[in-house]
């Protein structure tokens, strides 16, 4: 091996997964050589800290590399013994790692998180998720120069150990992102307040992303400490019969906001007003709705296919309205206990927003929902491609009500189970009579042909 140039020994190298390079620098010094000159690998290399890897190390023999990567996993360092390797093996890198992340680690109290981030001069990037602290102590901060990203995620059995989390890193000004994950059941996971005052210290603090149902109360608030430039969140409002107002918080962002990313359209009953004041009153550069450009460049989008839940109603609305150009609506029904009153005055008014529409397609994964869309697949009448996966029992009499509106249907895919088949493909038969392609499952597909026997050059596929 010594005698291959460095190139070929840097080839060799790449192809090895990390814990097999990790073992490969401890035990021969020309791998410590190879990694410390090649910028890629020292950029992709992250050292993955267990239970098991502090067992097990030698902290006599580690290898003298800069690492750049570290993580941490599921590590109970309430033990002394644990705590004290961990600590030796973070000082020996301490000032080359950028990024570092811990998840599911056990400390005795947040005296020992901090020995461990301790003079980590050169960190960029840090990310604690679910950190348990067994004893509970007054928080000083903790000075990380360089630190310009900081994820922090909160899950159920974790809310009242992390509750004080936000006060470790105040007045480190070089932030500028965080990220914020809020996966508990209970809205108010993270004390708002003590969130609030913590970016209050952070001049440089420009971008937000918010994740998790743990998120939505704390945009009931009126506005935001912060003028944002980047903002991504999972959803904008708590519960649609709270009706509690979403445009305060925008509002408090209109003119420093550039780039918003939504990841559900707003929730109803306010949710078209919303996106409507999104789309033409907040001037944003970019918008984005999950991975789709609604906005680029200040610039609307040419917009064919979207998708949405039954919370989202009036938004629906309002994105027909403002991209026109839409061609295929993918609705989810998730059973999200909105008001069955409600919904049927929104889809009772005549519209003819949905003219455009060429396909559509029904997820039902709530059993109870879907007869209350049924004013909604009645404006479809356009539409060309129809799928419906649902368990919904009445569906035969359902079908009956909105087929025969869909005179342009060619080509339909079923998905359901063996209740009442039989009804439900004569339904199908009588009403679609332009149909050109059948999708069905397998075991259906003997009593299609019979029920369809009439239609020449129809095609059957089997799902």
């Amino acid at each position: 091996m010594e005698g291959l140039p460095i190139e070929v020994l840097t080839e060799i190298f790449s192809h090895f997964d990390d814990e097999s390079m990790w073992n490969a620098m401890k035990v021969c010094k020309i791998w410590t050589e190879v990694f410390t000159t090649s910028t890629k690998l020292n950029e992709r290399f992250q050292l993955q800290i267990t239970k098991e890897f502090i067992e097990t190390q030698d902290l006599s023999n580690l290898p003298n590399i800069p690492i750049k990567n570290i993580s941490i996993i599921d590590v109970n360092i309430e033990e002394a013994s644990n705590f004290k390797k961990l600590s030796e093996l973070i000082n020996t890198y301490k000032h080359s790692i950028k990024n570092f992340s811990m998840t599911d680690v056990h400390f005795t109290s947040i005296e020992n998180l901090k020995e461990i981030l301790k003079d980590q001069s050169s960190l960029k990037n840090l990310k604690i998720s679910n950190l348990n602290f067994f004893k509970s102590k007054p928080i000083q901060r903790i000075f990380l120069p360089q630190l310009q990203s900081l994820s922090i995620k909160i899950t159920n059995n974790y809310v009242n150990s992390m509750k004080n989390i936000f006060d470790l890193f105040t007045s480190n000004e070089s932030i500028e992102k965080i990220e914020l994950t809020a996966q508990a059941c209970n809205s108010n996971c993270f004390d708002h307040e003590s969130f609030n005052n913590f970016v209050k210290t952070l001049p440089k603090f420009k971008h937000l992303i918010m994740n998790g149902h743990g998120i939505l109360s704390y945009l009931n608030h009126k506005e935001f400490p912060s003028k944002l430039e980047k903002f991504e969140v999972f959803a904008l409002g708590f519960h649609w019969r709270a009706s509690v107002p979403r445009l305060d918080f925008l509002k408090s962002q209109t003119g420093s906001l550039r780039e918003l990313k939504l990841h559900r359209l707003p929730f109803d009953t306010d949710g078209g007003e919303v996106l409507k004041f999104i789309i033409e009153e907040m001037n944003l550069e970019n918008f984005y709705y999950d991975e789709i450009p609604l906005i680029l460049n200040e610039q609307k989008q040419e917009i064919e296919e979207i998708w949405v839940s039954e919370a989202s109603v009036n938004a629906l609305m309002e994105i027909l309205r403002q991209f026109p150009m839409i061609k295929i609506l993918r609705l989810t029904l998730i059973g999200c206990s909105i008001g069955a009153l409600h919904l049927t005055e929104i889809l009772s008014l005549p519209t003819n927003l949905f003219n455009q529409l060429q396909e559509l397609i029904i997820i039902d994964n709530s059993r109870h929902e879907f007869q209350n869309f049924v004013n909604l697949y009645k404006n479809c009448k356009n539409i060309k491609r129809l799928t419906i996966e649902t368990k919904e029992s009445k569906l035969s009499e359902l079908l009956k009500e909105f087929l025969p509106i869909m005179t342009q249907l060619e080509e339909f895919k079923l998905v359901c189970d063996d209740f009442d088949i039989n009804k439900r493909l004569e339904v199908i038969s009588e009403n679609c009579l332009s149909l050109k392609v059948l999708k069905i499952k397998k075991e259906h597909l003997e009593n299609a042909r019979r029920i369809f026997n009439d239609f020449n050059d129809l095609i059957f596929e089997i799902i």
